[in-house]
């Protein structure tokens, strides 16, 4: 039941797992080593009782040997007798055992279910110790840090919610007076250690065995046993021993045990210091207390028989502990151990012992001690009782003093409880009182900054930040404080130069783009038309660090449209190159993954040394979406370019021949290319003010162009087809429809021989329309307004069919040849799948075929 509930509260915290070893310690340390029972062939029976670790063995002799002697048992006859000991007769040799697969059990447990079981995310400011790059700088430290946690303690004056750097600051030097601290701690426990006599327990266990493997023979020429040492000494050694363990056990098993996994020994966890770590060793630390305090109290009673008390206090506490040995101390004092060797080793052996003290003499004196009352001393002179006076006072005052002393300090105490828990009613209470306590910890500045600008003092929190930054330079956080307190305080260029640096930082980057975000929406909408914040937002977006590279490159590429409707030439160049420059560059890491994932594949199929990682997955460059992209910006690049340049000699879009012919090139581009009406970002996390969400450059640019132009019928088309891969379906229809009715409107003038409006899409606009081309486009408007399925679809497909056999007689009737066939037989595959989507309808559409 107890390690099922050791169990539980590992799970619900780990650092209840110690209580395994705090309960093998209680078995190894106080728990006396018992051997009873019967082993021989002559039924000789024995009985040791092996107290608390010691060598003083109780033991009752049955029978005398047979004239005789037995032959001694063999090897395999001794161990059984020892492993039936220790599973039968010795109970606390299976709890060990049970305890210890418990904690294994859950060790691999953790393991299985955690892998990893270290704290491996911690910086300098949370644990300066594991960044020293000096072995005696970690020694001394670490050192200082085990005083400064029992100094907590023993006196928590200063107290902190926050120990990071440098609050507590490195030891480096043997000669800095703070490894006074930890020199005292460890004598301490070296102290503890030493008067415990831990080797008595070892050499009880290995007696114990021995008389279990021993039992049965007759020892010839052994030694006899001991002569009996005075009763009342024995009896004040075992005392002594008993209570020097019993505070072994409490040091090793409720003090320092639980704080071991948080001491910086065995691995270095991520916190210097946490007052919260010491939750369980205060436990250990408290029944440390209360024995000192027990002991001071009978110290300050002092001796009641110089006062004519019959029973001092120190006697009575003995009397009260013998009564959980007396049959032990009895076996102790008889002689016969087993072996015939006496008994020289652990008093404890017997248990607590019952009396201190010497004989007393015939006339009930004590030995250095004035007569007590009624003797004959007394009746003979009052010479010793002006001296049992003062000693009555002495030990009065000397009382006095002790409860005033002991009362002193549990006020100090209960005080500093009260007035911590008033630390902890706000959050704001809490952290100043970290200032007061470490006002050189980085983490504790920084919280004091964000205080003061929750209350609005934004130059009070700027110092604040600064200071944590100088305090440790490789803390990133204080700089996105530092950029958000200079926007607030009005200097928003230095706050953007800082927010930008804060990118860096994993901790803090995501606010960072927030609120850089928010900066560059705010003076967007301030200047719609600079293409200066569009492009400095762009290019925060295409830094590695964040991987928004596709939604980086439709910003800059909006930015170099927005400079192109200026006129700004250079302006177009520069968008331009540094997204082409962000591609390559992105492209290159992407070789170099694919090179090392090939190189270690290698090596790991060759049984190399090469290290396969699973974070190095291959990416293919040919697979990977910088190669669309940089071809659709190779694409539309001289479409900006032309556009800067018409603006910049003062003449319309729609009137520059040269525009729309890089458009048109554009747009036949298109049909081996349709992902270029597409952002590679299917979602934009930070769309700014007044832009839309996930907006392509492709949209944009011929949104813009098509604007100039609504008579264009090849731009509304393209308009329509881009409509309808944004999702836009309805208003793609429309549009479509609009294309092809303006083409329609067409062919009466073609036919007759007139001269038409709209320029040729396949010449570049170099030309006007011609007929078949411009039934080409009908068809195909047609077609994709069809399967948008927006209503009319059988007359759309009824119109396909008739446009597509008109193409297929005009394609047979021209000159025969390869290249008249093929085009025949594209327009009749193209109307019987007209007619099969009519057929598909229900009900099915009629057609004259």
């Amino acid at each position: 039941v107890a390690a099922a509930l050791v169990v539980a509260a590992a799970l619900a915290k780990e650092i209840g797992i110690t209580m395994l070893g705090c309960m093998i310690a209680a078995d190894v340390v106080l728990v006396p080593v018992v051997v009873t029972g019967s082993y021989d062939d002559h039924h000789t029976t024995q009985s040791d009782a092996f107290c608390c670790g010691g060598a003083a063995a109780a033991v009752a002799a049955a029978a005398a040997a047979a004239a005789s002697p037995p032959a001694p048992p063999s090897f395999l006859r001794r161990f059984y007798r020892l492993v039936s000991w220790a599973v039968a007769e010795e109970p606390k040799c299976m709890r060990i055992a049970a305890l210890a697969v418990v904690g294994v059990g859950y060790v691999r447990l953790r393991s299985w279910v955690a892998v990893d079981q270290l704290v491996r995310i911690y910086r300098k400011v949370e644990n300066p110790i594991a960044f020293s790059q000096s072995p005696l700088e970690r020694l001394l430290s670490t050192g200082h840090l085990h005083a400064r946690y029992a100094g907590l303690l023993l006196w928590p004056l200063h107290l902190s919610a926050d120990w990071s750097f440098e609050c507590v600051p490195m030891i480096s030097r043997l000669s800095d007076l703070r490894n006074a601290l930890t020199a005292a701690l460890y004598t301490y426990l070296t102290v503890v250690l030493i008067a415990a006599r831990p080797w008595g327990l070892v050499t009880t266990w290995c007696r114990a065995a021995a008389a279990v493997m021993a039992a049965g023979q007759e020892e010839s020429g052994g030694k006899k046993a001991a002569a009996k040492t005075k009763e009342e000494e024995e009896e004040e050694e075992a005392l002594r021993l008993w209570a020097a363990r019993w505070r072994l056990f409490v040091v090793a098993g409720l003090f320092v045990g639980p704080f071991v996994p948080a001491s910086n020994v065995l691995f270095y966890v991520g916190t210097f210091i946490g007052e919260r770590l010491l939750y369980f060793p205060s436990i250990g630390f408290c029944l440390l207390v209360s024995e000192l305090l027990s002991g001071v109290l009978l110290w300050a009673a002092g001796d009641n028989e110089a006062t004519g008390d019959t029973q001092p206090p120190t006697r009575v506490a003995a009397a009260e502990g013998a009564a959980t040995a007396d049959s032990a101390s009895a076996g102790a004092r008889a002689s016969g151990q087993s072996g015939g060797e006496a008994d020289t080793g652990d008093g404890a052996s017997v248990g607590v012992a019952a009396a201190a003290g010497g004989p007393a003499a015939a006339d009930g004196t004590i030995a250095g001690q004035c007569p007590s009352r009624g003797s004959s001393a007394v009746r003979a002179g009052g010479g010793c009782a002006a001296t049992r006076d003062r000693l009555v006072a002495m030990r009065r005052i000397r009382t006095a003093a002790t409860y005033a002393v002991i009362a002193a300090v549990l006020v100090f105490y209960a005080v500093r409880t009260w007035q911590r828990n008033w630390d902890w009613r706000t959050e704001e209470a809490l952290f100043e009182s970290a200032g007061r306590v470490c006002p050189t910890s980085a983490k504790v500045q920084l919280n004091l900054g964000i205080l003061q600008r929750r209350r609005g003092d934004q130059s009070a929190a700027l110092r604040h930040f600064r200071r944590a930054r100088t305090i440790e330079p490789g803390y990133c956080e204080p700089g996105y404080w530092i950029g958000i307190s200079l926007v607030n305080s009005g200097d928003p260029q230095s706050g953007v130069v800082e927010l930008e640096s804060a990118l860096g930082c994993k901790y803090v980057a995501a606010d960072a783009l927030k609120a850089l975000h928010t900066i560059y929406s705010v003076l967007h909408s301030n200047s719609p038309k600079d293409p200066n914040h569009v492009l400095g937002w762009g290019r925060l977006l295409l830094r590695p660090e964040l991987r928004q590279l596709a939604q980086g490159c439709d910003t800059v590429e909006r930015a170099a449209l927005m400079a192109a409707q200026l006129g700004d030439v250079q302006g177009v160049a520069s968008a331009v190159h540094l997204c082409k420059e962000a591609l390559q560059q992105q492209q290159l890491r992407d070789e170099l993954l694919v090179g090392l994932r090939g190189r270690d594949t290698g090596e790991a199929e060759a049984g190399g040394p090469g290290l396969v990682s699973d974070a190095l997955t291959p990416v293919s460059p040919a697979d990977g979406p910088e190669g669309p992209m940089q071809r659709c910006l190779e694409a539309r690049r001289p479409v900006y370019h032309a556009i800067a340049t018409a603006v910049s000699l003062g003449r319309r879009l729609s009137d520059s021949p040269r525009v729309l012919a890089q458009m048109y090139k554009y747009v036949r581009q298109l049909d081996t290319m349709p992902y270029c009406r597409l952002s590679s970002s299917s979602s934009s996390a930070y769309p700014l003010e007044g832009t839309a969400t996930a907006t392509p450059a492709h949209m944009h640019l011929i949104h813009t162009i098509q604007s100039t132009s609504p008579e264009d019928p090849w731009l509304q088309a393209e308009w329509g087809r881009t409509l309808n891969a944004v999702g836009r379906t309805q208003e793609a229809s429309v549009h479509l429809s609009v294309a092809a009715m303006l083409l329609n409107r067409e062919l009466p003038r073609l036919q007759t021989g007139q001269g038409s409006a709209v320029r040729s899409l396949a010449a570049g606009g170099g030309a006007p329309v011609g007929a078949t081309e411009a039934l080409e486009g009908i068809a195909t408007a047609l077609e994709d307004t069809a399967r948008l399925r927006q209503g009319k679809e059988c007359e759309l497909w009824g119109q396909v069919l008739e446009t597509r056999r008109m193409l297929a007689t005009i394609a047979g009737g021209e000159r025969p040849g390869g290249g008249e066939a093929r085009e025949v037989a594209r327009h009749l595959a193209a109307a019987w799948e007209a007619e099969a989507e009519m057929r598909r309808r229900r009900p099915p559409c009629e057609t004259s075929v």
